[in-house]
């Protein structure tokens, strides 16, 4: 046999150029080497850094414990391999991508990133592969730039959930969760410049104990297009002042008394049905500004915000959620520069002032499905205020209480006025507002012991047939001979414009009752008053039935019967 060829010169060559073949197969061997899948769980020692030429498989729950860092550099690709597997933080990440090597946290059949780790051919990744990056409450110092967070959410509150842990997310993508896209609780998060695409549930969900910092939002195919509030009371001051993203309200939100909820400048907020509120027993401030007031509005309302419940292009309706109400608690409430428009249904009041202190000054209430906005045991204060398009009228008050209403403007109400209430005054009253018109809608009835005063240039217009103003008590209509008094018909629109909304008319007799004096009422006064339009069925459109009246510089005009009818009395009539 002769001898091996390696063994000779020739075989010496032949050898080193086999070598140097194997060397060049191998070569491209070793740059994959370089991107190796490397699987990671359980507890992440302190220091690691995660190399951005790698792939990481995370086989199950990976920990980073309180006190420990992981840094992750750009490029690098981190998978999930599992439904239920997730990254859990305690201690620090630092995940800092750069814009053309972001970070990717993905799931295991995402061929897109990182290739084929699974080893199953072509795939993509599909919602809910995985379950979350989690950031505790012992977590700190978490920063996320530029990186891309997909295809996770399995179970979860949110495919990135801030639970407590301070996290600074930048210049990201968080998509396509099979929930929630960032889920935040008792947590203070700031999270700037992101993505938020394809997720099934909110891009953004938060309890009512958070105050983030969000700005420039890019929002994208998502089961709802904003931050998703959970419902119940605040359990700290809150502030809602992130204007780059709408605050949907699922269902009734409550400030409870002794704490504030502050709502910023431009901040669309949005009630998602029918049902929901916003209920305030301690202080809501809401200060928008001219070029940036604040939208209180429905889900369907596209023009503020976008379209957030992602219907495709809608509009707002009347009555799509219910109302905005401060409750005898609430204190030191102010409005301005705030628009409310597309709810009331079922309530008193779109904006309904229920006993609580309340400031509103520049601001809209609009397209109300009921009333604009109902006054009960309150005296709010009202300026500048324009009432549009509410399906009734644009302000409502039962008869204890007194607000302060000045700078008024109506159009298209139901009623462009003030409705009261039928029955009886419940203290002393106080008709002086004369920039909107008092409506009658039923008798008004001034108790024994109790007096009505009526501002100068006010306009009270009772509203039927039938309607009276009955005194028992004491009537106090002073007016002047520039600002008189004016009590008319609802038809009148020479007083107060068209209040009744039914386009041009003007008043004739008989189309209200009276106003009448009984026995015990006593110390009446009327000067510079126009009576008018009244008188239907009654004795007269004044009727002084036993009580003390001076009538003085007045006029009492079109009554359907007598003008001024006089029983059982001694009052005093002149000019």
């Amino acid at each position: 046999m002769s001898t091996p060829a390696v063994q000779s010169g020739t075989g010496r060559s032949s050898a080193k150029r086999r070598a140097r073949a194997v060397a060049s197969v191998c070569e491209p061997l070793e740059v994959r080497q370089l991107l190796a899948t490397i699987d990671v769980s359980g507890t992440i020692p302190n220091g690691t850094v995660w190399a951005g030429t790698d792939v990481r498989r995370i086989t199950a729950d990976a920990t980073i414990p309180a006190g420990a860092t992981l840094t992750i550099q750009p490029g690098a690709v981190i998978k999930f391999a599992a439904y239920n597997v997730n990254l859990l933080i305690n201690g620090t990440l630092s995940a800092q991508g750069t814009s053309g090597s972001p970070i990717v946290f993905t799931s295991i059949a995402d061929d897109s990133a990182g290739g084929d780790t699974n080893g199953n051919g072509a795939s993509s990744g599909n919602r809910g592969d995985w379950g979350r990056i989690e950031f505790g409450a012992t977590s700190t110092g978490n920063v996320m730039d530029h990186v891309q967070v997909m295809f996770g959410g399995y179970s979860v509150p949110g495919e990135v959930y801030v639970h407590g842990g301070a996290l600074t997310l930048t210049n990201s993508t968080i998509a396509s969760s099979s929930n929630v896209g960032v889920r935040i609780e008792t947590a203070n998060p700031t999270l700037t410049s992101n993505t938020y695409s394809g997720n099934a549930g909110a891009a953004l969900s938060m309890d009512l104990g958070s105050n983030p910092a969000i700005s420039v939002v890019t929002m994208l195919s998502n089961g709802m297009n904003g931050l998703a509030l959970d419902t119940g009371s605040l359990t700290t001051n809150g502030f809602w002042d992130d204007p780059d993203v709408v605050y949907w309200l699922g269902n009734d939100v409550t400030v409870p008394a002794g704490k504030t909820l502050t709502v910023g400048a431009k901040q669309v907020v949005k009630l998602s049905a029918y049902y929901v509120d916003l209920v305030v027993n301690g202080t809501l401030s809401a200060a928008g500004t001219l070029a940036n007031p604040i939208t209180f509005t429905s889900p369907n309302d596209d023009s503020a915000g976008g379209d957030t419940n992602a219907n495709g292009a809608s509009t707002g309706s009347r009555g799509e959620w219910g109302k905005i109400e401060f409750t005898s608690t609430s204190t030191a409430n102010t409005l301005g520069y705030v628009q409310v428009k597309c709810g009331g249904y079922s309530v008193p009041g779109m904006l309904y002032v229920h006993g609580g202190a309340v400031t509103m000054s520049n601001s809209t209430i609009a397209n109300s499905s009921g009333v604009g906005v109902r006054i009960e045991t309150a005296n709010p204060t009202l300026t500048s205020n324009a009432y549009s398009s509410n399906a009734g009228a644009a302000l409502s008050m039962d008869l204890g209480s007194n607000p302060a209403i000045s700078g008024v403007t109506m159009s298209s109400n139901g009623m462009n006025g003030l409705a009261l209430d039928t029955g009886s005054l419940t203290t002393n009253g106080f008709w002086d507002d004369p920039d909107v018109v008092y409506w009658l809608g039923n008798d008004v009835t001034v108790p024994a012991g109790k007096s009505l005063t009526v501002g100068a240039r006010q306009v009270v217009k009772l509203s039927a047939y039938y309607v009276d103003l009955v005194v028992n008590g004491t009537l106090s209509a002073l007016g002047t001979s520039a600002n008189p008094i004016i009590f008319t018909s609802p038809n009148d629109d020479s007083a107060g414009g068209d209040t009744n909304a039914n386009g041009a008319s003007s008043g004739a007799r008989g189309e209200w009752g009276e106003i009448e004096f009984k026995s015990t009422s006593t110390a009446n006064a009327m000067d510079q008053v126009q009576v008018k339009f009244g008188g239907y069925s009654v004795p007269g459109e004044v009727y002084i039935h036993g009580g003390a009246v001076s009538l003085t510089n007045s006029t009492i005009a079109s009554s359907y019967s007598a003008g001024v009818r006089i029983e059982t009395a001694n009052p005093i009539l002149t000019s």
